[in-house]
């Protein structure tokens, strides 16, 4: 049976009918089996817990250090790096890093790697003029990328030329379609 929309029109002296609990059960049945497949579709979304400070100069993965959804298993918590079946995944992450010595400014290289290369990377600076303490950048990144199963998604960071400390960092690998 297929979705059927629901009866929006009932009043107080409505009483359901056969047919009206048949459309119910079905439209139930279709909520579960959507579910199921929800369930079932490769998810990931990790999160960097421990201080991590970007370094300057080389990329290096973020070390995610806690994983709170992986439905399927594929994210690899000692390499930092996602390796699901071949489809097309979204790959986002939103981190805040922040700067603290003061009037300096520093760039942050933000990588998204699929099979240990560049596929998509984005430069945001962070500028502290006068400002005592630390300054915050949110940075975000998402983008849709094709894996053949065998290859590893990551995300890589860099500052130069001064290091950057990371504060909230979470990515989600999610499968949205297959090849």
């Amino acid at each position: 049976m297929t979705w059927q929309n629901p009866k929006t029109d009932w009043h107080s002296k409505s009483q359901p009918l056969p047919l009206d609990f048949n459309r119910i059960e079905g439209n139930i049945r279709e909520l579960k089996n959507e579910i199921e497949l929800m369930n079932k579709r490769p998810l990931a979304r990790v999160r960097l817990n421990s201080p991590f400070r970007a370094p300057v100069g080389s990329l290096v993965k973020i070390p995610f250090d806690s994983i709170s959804i992986d439905t399927n298993g594929y994210y690899d918590g000692y390499k930092y790096q996602y390796i699901p079946p071949a489809g097309y995944y979204r790959a986002s992450i939103s981190l805040n890093a922040y700067l603290s010595e003061t009037d300096s400014i520093t760039q942050i290289t933000l990588q998204l790697a699929r099979g240990n290369a560049a596929y998509y990377t984005t430069f945001e600076f962070i500028i502290n003029i006068g400002t005592a303490g630390p300054i915050e950048q949110i940075i975000t990144l998402s983008d849709i990328v094709r894996v053949d199963g065998t290859q590893a998604i990551d995300f890589r960071i860099a500052a130069y030329p001064l290091a950057s400390s990371l504060g909230v960092c979470v990515a989600t690998f999610e499968k949205i379609r297959d090849v």
